[in-house]
């Protein structure tokens, strides 16, 4: 979760202190930011309000007593007295915003505002299956009284690695490698990316941690919520010159919809990716 806020901080951050476009109610271009980019493009549905839905789901809603689909006798292993910290990701994933923005590609800005998304929306899952299935820790013992013993599925810090991961290897295939770029370069950048997000995954299992079904659900939903990111963004950038104001500068059409009829009234949001 603080790795969406402090991606969120660090959006704010660069608006403030970036020189504004000409057109405010435009997106980001090479010429500066202006104080939309921290609510078109998807940041409402995708950033602010995942992240305040997952700060609100971990802080009030506790697990459930008796683990779903899983065995409620799972637990006993040793407890280690070490474990990846936190905020190697949050490194991970700040580190992963500077290259791109260090690398002036005029896709930048879209994309790092698609990272933190990804971010969002994969930990926003993450909160909700955690209380909702109650999994016990590898290392659980009966009668603990830390609720996050009763949330290992799936792996919170596998997730936050391969979205950072997975985000790196889209944005490399698609903004830095071409037709000449070396094969032997994009295979160590690719497999180096991976590997990283890999060992995040075996410490979790070393450290008995997790089991290995929460890291490889973990690594799915994080690769996921990278790619379905990254395209919307990558799509709003190669469709920015035909945005309408309507659009809110979304690229993709995304709209709210109200419906009417005599039993009911429905609020939808449509768009395309």
């Amino acid at each position: 979760m603080n790795r969406v806020v402090g991606l969120g901080i660090a959006l704010t951050l660069a608006v403030a202190h970036h020189p504004a476009h000409a057109d405010p109610g435009s997106d980001p271009s090479p010429g500066g930011l202006t104080p939309s980019y921290l609510y078109d493009g998807g940041a409402i549905p995708f950033l602010w309000l995942p992240a305040l839905s997952a700060f609100a789901v971990d802080r009030w809603v506790q697990p459930r007593t008796t683990p779903l689909y899983f065995d409620a006798r799972d637990g006993g292993a040793p407890r280690s007295t070490w474990e990846n910290p936190p905020w190697t990701l949050h490194i991970a994933a700040a580190g992963l915003a500077t290259a791109m923005i260090a690398g002036g590609d005029e896709s930048r800005w879209y994309h790092v505002k698609g990272l933190a998304e990804a971010l969002a929306t994969s930990s926003l899952v993450v909160s909700i299956l955690k209380p909702a299935v109650g999994r016990h820790r590898p290392d659980w013992v009966a009668g603990v009284t830390d609720p996050s013993e009763d949330k290992s599925f799936p792996s919170g810090h596998t997730t936050a690695a391969f979205v950072v991961a997975t985000y790196a290897a889209l944005y490399l295939n698609s903004r830095v490698f071409d037709a000449d770029s070396s094969p032997w370069a994009q295979g160590a950048a690719y497999g180096g990316i991976f590997l990283g997000a890999s060992l995040v995954a075996g410490e979790r299992l070393y450290h008995a941690r997790h089991h290995l079904s929460d890291v490889l659900a973990g690594a799915a939903i994080g690769a996921a919520s990278s790619y379905g990111m990254f395209r919307f963004q990558d799509h709003r950038f190669r469709n920015r010159g035909s945005e309408t104001p309507d659009s809110g500068g979304g690229g993709g059409g995304w709209q709210l919809v109200p419906s009417f009829s005599r039993e009911s009234a429905t609020l939808g949001l449509s768009g395309a990716f």
